[in-house]
C-alpha cells in the first residue's frame, strides 16, 4: 500500500489535506488482489490514483458521525453506509476497526476495495476536485 501511495505522488499531496479520512484495507483485503492486477495498477498511475482516491476523504469522519443510508463522498467516489445486525459497512465491505487516530490522518480499516462510483452517477461526474489533476497527468 505504502509504494502505491508514493508511486502517485500522494504522500506529498496528503501534506495539503487537513486531517483526511483514509478508507484503509485489511491487509487480507490488499493480499486478495491479484499480482497481474497490482503490477497494472502500478504501470497505469492514473487508475491506481484515482483508486487511492476512492479511499479518502476530506475532515475527519468519525464512527459516531456516521448514519444508516447515509452517502459519504470521497475525493474520487462516494461510500454508501449500511448498518446492520452484522455491523457497519461501507459500499457492501465491513468496517473492520473504527476511529483510529493518526498524527496526520484519520483512519477507518475497511474489509475491501471500495469500487468506482457509477458511469450515470451525474451528481459525482459534474463535480470536479483539484486533486483529479493528480489522476489525470495534469491534463
Amino acid at each position: 500500500m505504502v509504494t502505491a501511495v508514493t508511486e502517485t505522488g500522494l504522500v506529498e499531496t496528503h501534506a495539503e489535506i487537513d486531517r483526511p479520512t483514509i478508507f484503509a484495507l485489511t491487509n487480507v483485503a490488499f493480499a486478495a488482489i491479484s499480482v497481474d492486477a497490482l503490477g497494472a495498477l502500478l504501470e497505469d498511475k492514473r487508475a491506481l490514483c484515482r483508486g487511492l482516491l476512492r479511499h479518502v476523504a476530506f475532515g475527519q469522519i468519525t464512527s459516531a458521525d456516521l448514519t444508516d443510508g447515509e452517502i459519504v463522498r470521497t475525493i474520487g467516489g462516494r461510500l454508501v453506509v449500511d448498518f446492520s445486525n452484522a455491523g457497519v459497512s461501507f459500499n457492501g465491505y465491513p468496517l473492520v476497526e473504527a476511529d483510529l487516530n493518526a498524527s496526520n490522518c484519520f483512519i477507518h480499516i475497511v474489509g475491501g476495495i471500495i469500487p468506482p462510483f457509477l458511469k450515470n452517477d451525474e451528481v459525482l461526474q459534474n463535480q470536479v476536485h483539484p486533486l483529479s489533476v493528480l489522476c489525470s497527468g495534469g491534463e
